[in-house]
């Protein structure tokens, strides 16, 4: 019997006496179902929700700038962490490559906090304190 054959086997014994069990394609199946109908359950909830704040007037409307430039901050703030993160690591594993590596992370942060002054110059004109 070949060692591979061998080491499946008994790992199969071992994970069959600690009660674990293999998943089957049925399992995944549901998983993938079970998640489509939470998202929309999720996307019909905010649904709901943002329709009487469309019809409301516009006090409620008006904070939807300030909400805007939140998640905008938000959002670029995870995504230039992302990307640092990923560029530093792959620094550190390729350390011949570090130059290349450190120009294209340049330009991306660049990218991404355009378009986040863009989105913040968008969501500015929506101001939620109106001047008195």
């Amino acid at each position: 019997m070949p060692v591979g054959e061998l080491r499946a086997r008994t790992r199969f014994a071992v994970n069959e006496k600690l009660g674990f069990r293999r998943r089957s394609s049925i399992f995944k199946e549901k998983q993938i179902v079970s998640k489509l109908i939470q998202t929309t359950w999720v996307a019909l909830g905010l649904l709901l929700i943002a329709t009487p704040a469309m019809a409301a007037d516009s006090s409620a409307v008006s904070f939807s700038g300030a909400f805007g430039v939140g998640l905008v901050v938000i959002g670029a703030g995870l995504g230039i962490g992302k990307l640092a993160s990923a560029a530093l690591e792959s620094m550190a594993r390729q350390p011949e490559v570090a130059g290349s590596i450190q120009t294209a992370m340049i330009i991306a942060a660049a990218l991404i906090e355009g378009f986040t002054f863009y989105a913040l110059f968008i969501c500015s004109g929506q101001n939620p304190w109106p001047s008195a």
